[in-house]
């Protein structure tokens, strides 16, 4: 499959200037040349608008040995501005992609030799010369860009120790990526180039800063998150993002970097980079290019699950709700096995908590149903206690960090507690309703010292299905499923303003809480597929993005929380999404 088959999609279908190598492309599990070539090669490809109607030209690939990778420049212009490398004003361009290529070739120099041969057209990677990829096969089917590099750098650092000649290749490599970075860098700032001339630039620029640190590529994340924000600060940029209509080309473009270096962020192990992604700034909005839905982007975030690995006590049977803590746990109540699991970070099981291990065993039922936390990282387990399956009582059990029982709050009688949140005011703010009626329409607020504050809510909730506690002092309730909306309130009950969010399939379960990292709400709820959905809002009820997840969740969703470095993670029966 050739390079220019698989990665076709990233192109535009007419009006285009591109940068690529001709090559074919086998990857095979240490077909390393292959990998690097797929990720180099998508990665500075780019497609250029172009301003007004022109007769194609084409410019023939120079010759080249048989072991030289043959890059060609196809210019495809409708522009009565003439494109041409020659001009003054594309020198560092020109320079910088010089620089890229040679860096490129040295770095395949690392792997030995001749590690990319052309032969007819295709590829024979010296590596992967003894495994022979049978038609049909996952090494036939088109990968993304992403995957293919996250392929280059796990096959990078399988490389048990480099040879004398290998670490010359590799040192030339680098310092020849951080001049193709520092030329692009002087093409990028110079404006007069085009628009498309100076995505071009930074596409470059971003290449070369990942392959420069491609033994240890967190390194480059920070740089090329700040290339993002240079882009979505071009005035061609913000333009067309201003307002429907605006230049789809260039959305297109934008998207299109946005999309790769957010996988490449995502699988390399930057926790949390969606929720602080850079967003193009058009007078107060904030727009993210990718996960926006007036951009009708396809883009899905990779996603992983945990809780139904290990033995049976470590697997969850029903993930009730779900909350973190300061060192990025999460805290998930299961609903069958009546306690409490935590698992850490990347999904693995600690151990588990039973919250009634100290109560007296009588004939009621307990069973779990929520949980919060705060900011010193105690835990707050909502309970119900049932007699023949009628709801009877709902307590409260606070534990310290180290799972500590610190005290036991009995909520009123008749009350029914559905969910609750923690301000830090050791303000418990419990929300649900009667044992006679199932809607939620109230909010109980206690002080977990003193007990029973004050209710409020009863004039404005029907449905409620979350609540929880943003910044300066307010209180949030989700209210409705179907056509859910976020009711504000003080903490003294006093309802502020309103705003409409995301819906959610019917009988399907819509979460939400609030991110104090970057101040923003997070609304979870199910598509028609199954897919994950976790809206982000600004406090005012402004959109900035939505966030779609690549694996496919539970038939409904229990809960939200997102970690401080901005982990999101999503319940959903006996399973739990994160990304």
């Amino acid at each position: 499959m050739t390079i220019r088959k698989a990665w076709r999609r990233c192109l535009v279908q007419k009006n285009i200037y591109y940068f690529e190598g001709a090559m074919w492309h086998h990857l095979g599990k240490v077909a390393l040349d292959s990998a690097v070539s797929a990720a180099v090669s998508t990665t500075v490809k780019v497609g250029i608008e172009a301003v007004a109607s022109k007769k194609r030209q084409d410019v023939q690939p120079r010759q080249s040995t048989p072991q030289q990778v043959h890059y060609h420049y196809s210019i495809t212009d409708d522009s009565d501005a003439k494109w041409k490398l020659e001009n003054m004003s594309t020198k560092d361009l020109l320079v910088g992609i010089r620089f890229f290529n040679d860096g490129f070739l040295r770095l395949c120099q690392v792997f030995g030799e001749g590690a990319i041969n052309v032969n007819e057209g295709k590829i024979k990677s010296i590596a992967s010369s003894k495994e022979k990829v049978a038609p049909g096969s996952s090494g036939h089917l088109t990968i993304s860009p992403s995957t293919a590099w996250l392929d280059a750098i796990f096959l990078f650092k399988s490389l048990n120790e480099l040879d004398d000649s290998a670490l010359r290749a590799l040192s030339d490599a680098k310092e020849r990526f951080k001049d193709a970075a520092r030329q692009a860098t002087k093409a990028f700032c110079n404006e007069a180039l085009c628009a498309g001339e100076r995505v071009l630039a930074l596409r470059c620029r971003v290449a070369a800063s990942l392959l420069e640190k491609i033994d240890d590529p967190v390194d480059a994340l920070g740089s090329c998150k700040l290339y993002l924000e240079e882009l979505h600060a071009m005035r061609e940029v913000r333009e067309s993002f201003k307002k429907r209509g605006g230049s789809q080309s260039i959305q297109a473009y934008v998207r299109d970097l946005n999309s790769f270096l957010c996988d490449v962020t995502q699988l390399v192990g930057n926790v949390g980079g969606l929720l602080s992604w850079p967003c193009v700034v058009v007078g107060e909005r904030h727009i993210d290019p990718l996960h926006h839905v007036e951009m009708m982007s396809k883009h899905y975030c990779s996603s992983r699950s945990f809780g139904q690995e290990g033995n049976d006590k470590h697997r969850l049977n029903f993930a009730w709700s779900i909350a973190s803590n300061t060192r990025g746990d999460f805290i998930v109540p299961d609903g069958v096995d009546r306690n409490i699991k935590f698992f850490d970070s990347n999904g693995k099981f600690q151990f588990c908590l039973d919250p009634f291990v100290n109560e007296w065993r009588s004939e009621y039922e307990d069973e779990v149903w929520n949980v919060a936390t705060d900011q010193h990282d105690n835990i707050y387990v909502l309970t119900l206690q049932r007699d023949n399956s009628v709801v009877i009582s709902s307590k409260v059990y606070m534990f310290d960090k180290d799972c500590r029982r610190i005290q036991k709050l009995d909520l009123r009688e008749g009350f029914r507690g559905f969910s609750l949140a923690v301000d830090d005011s050791n303000r418990v703010f419990v929300m649900g309703g009667s044992f006679s009626n199932l809607d939620n329409t109230m909010v109980a607020v206690y002080n977990h010292w003193s007990g029973f504050v004050q209710s409020f809510g009863n004039k404005h909730l029907k449905k409620a299905q979350d609540i929880t506690v943003a910044d300066e002092g307010r209180v949030m309730v989700l209210n409705g499923e179907t056509d859910p909306i976020v009711l504000v309130f003080s903490v003294d009950g006093k309802l502020l303003h309103n705003f409409k969010v995301t819906s959610s399939l019917p009988d399907s379960g819509i979460a939400m809480t609030f991110h104090k990292t970057s101040g923003t709400v997070l609304v979870a709820s199910l598509l028609s597929d199954n897919r994950v959905k976790v809206s982000m809002y600004q406090t005012d009820g402004h959109l900035v993005r939505v966030i779609q997840f690549k694996d496919k969740g539970g038939p409904f969703i229990t809960g939200v929380t997102a970690t401080a470095k901005g982990r999101i993670a999503v319940p959903g029966q006996n399973t739990v999404l994160f990304c």
